[in-house]
């Protein structure tokens, strides 16, 4: 049998067909190749059912929404996001995992689950309400676009998993609120975000969001973490291209520069729009052709993490500030409507 054939769910029943998929996707472990396979058969199955044209979209699809916080992208550009095999791989093992925990943590609790950001396809909760069932998790779906909500509402029912969605919430994920009483969430998934922080809302989001985390809760993901360091990209390529490549022959790092937890993040809740980061001296390059890049890790939850090149998240950021002829620089973390890592001048 070949790796496509063994990939394939023939499945007919939706609701069916959706709890085989996520087993197969949980049981591949450190498998980009049937992870893209996987998740663009989720992609093209769902944005068929909800009606959403990757070629063809219509205006509402395809425009984002600029915040005070960060650019929140389109119904079409979140749904996209989603074929990205080692991204939405690991998040929902992630995911998959910290509900395992936390049905140990919490065993005589229903898990209650928000989901910020969840685009029009919702990939960190369908398959997860298709895998566990409906009966012991709540999920509130959170998201800026009314035509995001109403499609993944599509979706849900059509994959039978309705009865696990307890809200729908149109709205700012950095500016949201529960409802007076509301005991908190035991599992927070948000990932509005881009390379080195920049432009989305994720830290903005991120510091909203978890002051509603119950104690012993979850944030997904876990940390993010921006690091300097000096990268030769094009000796990188030349390797690729020639069966090498291993990234850390091409490397030479520099300083963390910044890092993003819901516990750092509670404690920035009252700071102006301004965070401060790292501040770091800059050896010369022990590669004359190396430039300065930031680097982003992101640890989805536990061993589960996400590394340079894994997808569009982890892709480097070549410094826009020359600072090569520089010994020190201090950085900052601005949130505004473009937020992203600076340096201070």
């Amino acid at each position: 049998m070949s790796m496509l054939e063994e990939l394939t769910i023939p499945e007919a029943n939706p609701g069916r067909w959706l709890g085989l998929w996520v087993d197969k996707l949980l049981n591949y472990k450190d498998a980009p190749g049937p992870w893209q396979f996987m998740c663009r058969d989720y992609f093209d199955r769902s944005c068929k059912i909800v009606g959403l044209d990757e070629q063809n979209p219509n205006e509402v699809d395809r425009v984002d929404t600029m915040l005070s916080s960060g650019k929140a992208i389109s119904s079409l550009g979140a749904a996209q996001c989603t074929w990205q095999g080692s991204r939405t791989a690991k998040f929902i093992q992630g995911v998959h995992q910290a509900i395992l925990d936390l049905q140990q943590r919490f065993p005589s609790e229903t898990l209650r689950v928000l989901y910020a950001g969840c685009g029009p396809l919702a990939p960190l909760a369908l398959p997860i309400l298709a895998h566990f069932g409906c009966e012991n998790i709540s999920f509130d779906l959170l998201d800026i676009h009314e035509s995001s909500l109403a499609r993944a509402k599509t979706l849900a029912a059509h994959f039978g998993v309705e009865q696990g969605i307890h809200e729908w919430i149109c709205g700012d994920a950095a500016a949201f609120t529960p409802p007076d009483g509301h005991p908190g969430y035991h599992l927070i998934i948000s990932e509005v975000m881009q390379q080195a922080l920049q432009n989305e809302p994720q830290v903005a989001v991120t510091i909203n969001l978890s002051q509603f985390l119950v104690e012993d809760g979850v944030f997904i993901p876990e940390r993010i973490q921006l690091s300097l360091q000096y990268y030769n990209s094009g000796a990188r390529l030349n390797a690729t291209l020639n069966g090498g490549g291993d990234i850390e022959q091409f490397t030479q790092p520099i300083a963390d520069l910044f890092e993003l937890t819901p516990t750092l993040a509670k404690g920035w809740a009252g700071d102006s729009e301004r965070i401060p980061a790292a501040k770091v001296e800059i050896p010369p390059p022990n590669d004359p052709k190396a430039s300065l890049y930031i680097f982003t890790e992101i640890q989805v939850y536990d061993s589960i993490w996400l590394g340079a090149y894994e997808c569009s998240l982890n892709l480097p950021v070549r410094m826009k500030k020359k600072l090569s002829d520089e010994t020190e620089a201090e950085f900052y973390y601005e949130i505004n409507e473009k937020p992203g890592l600076r340096v201070l001048k």
